[in-house]
């Protein structure tokens, strides 16, 4: 773990270490911090590996043009995927030509393949569109974990790779202290034995 991870990790765990476990406000802090743990983990086990260095490898040849929500976006993107699935469909570019004949939903939809450009051109294709709803995805995962832990500012500068890290690193070391809150053992020993401080 190199230095800016461990400072990063401990700037957002340091004030939950350095609570007692005696008071009732701090039983209740470590139960929102157990929450919040709950929480991001599940949002974490959305991706994987594998699909975070794809991202992060097409990240540079995919443009987005939109100021749309992540989120809605992400969600439309993946509705046109399985319009263009359930069709049978391999591009968009015949629903493009079509459009003044297409029904409301779809039209609605068809934004999509104008917002993302891979390697300069629309994603009409859905091979295209896969990946960019995996970036996406990767992107959605990371801004989410990041708004529950109040890590913004600290991950602005890391990679989708070194963030997914971060994340990971984060949640096991606040899995740690909760045990030992629960084990009624010093927290900040923890942190000094595993080097976090």
């Amino acid at each position: 773990m190199d230095v800016a991870t461990k400072e990063g990790i401990m700037e957002v765990l340091f004030p939950i270490a350095t609570l007692g476990i005696t008071t009732e406000d701090d039983h209740l802090q470590f139960r929102r911090i157990a929450k919040k743990l709950m929480d991001a983990d599940c949002i974490l086990e959305c991706i994987t590996r594998q699909e975070v260095l794809l991202a992060e490898r097409n990240g540079d040849r995919l443009v987005l043009k939109t100021t749309k929500e992540l989120r809605d976006l992400l969600s439309d993107a993946k509705w046109l995927l399985h319009y263009l699935e359930r069709t049978n469909k391999q591009t968009g570019h015949y629903h493009v030509l079509q459009k003044p004949f297409l029904s409301k939903d779809l039209k609605r939809h068809l934004y999509v393949c104008d917002t993302f450009y891979y390697m300069g051109a629309p994603c009409y294709s859905q091979e295209k569109l896969k990946i960019a709803i995996n970036y996406l995805t990767v992107l959605n995962v990371i801004k989410r974990i990041s708004e529950i832990w109040d890590t913004n500012e600290k991950i602005a500068d890391l990679s989708l790779l070194e963030n997914y890290y971060f994340f990971k690193q984060l949640n096991n070391a606040a899995q740690e202290i909760i045990t030992c809150h629960n084990k009624k053992q010093s927290v900040l020993d923890y942190l000094l034995v595993s080097g976090l401080i």
